[in-house]
């Protein structure tokens, strides 16, 4: 008997605090789902935030690197805990990316590249036997 097991999701459990209010957002990821969409909003909040840099006083640019991590946070966390993380820091959108890029860079990152790695074994695999 062959027994295969579906891939679980990411669980996780973030807790926000800033001394006075708490947040406790409930993570569920799909990595599979989740790791082909999360390079291109990588790459749109890096170019987003030059542009913000660069040019600090258009609000063009302030409006695209604000959408640009809104995506980021919405692929990760889901658009109604982003809502929550959003009023948690007040729209304030720059500290928001600074307190959670951390989160996303040592947690996130790391379980999408094992999932990547697994898939990229497991294709390897299988084709073995279809040749």
């Amino acid at each position: 008997m062959a027994r295969i097991e579906k891939s679980k999701p990411f669980v996780d459990t973030l807790e926000l605090s800033d001394g006075e209010k708490d947040l406790q957002i409930e993570i569920k990821l799909d990595l599979n789902s989740v790791a082909h969409r999360y390079r291109p909003c990588q790459i749109a909040l890096v170019e987003a935030e030059k542009l913000a840099e660069q040019n600090p006083n258009d609000p063009a640019c302030l409006n695209a690197y604000g959408e640009a991590i809104c995506s980021m946070f919405q692929l990760i966390f889901g658009e109604v805990n982003t809502e929550k993380i959003m009023e948690f820091y007040e729209d304030d959108y720059s500290t928001m990316l600074l307190d959670l890029m951390p989160y996303l860079a040592q947690t996130i990152v790391p379980a999408l590249q094992a999932e990547r790695e697994r898939k990229i074994s497991q294709a390897k695999h299988a084709r073995r036997f279809l040749r």
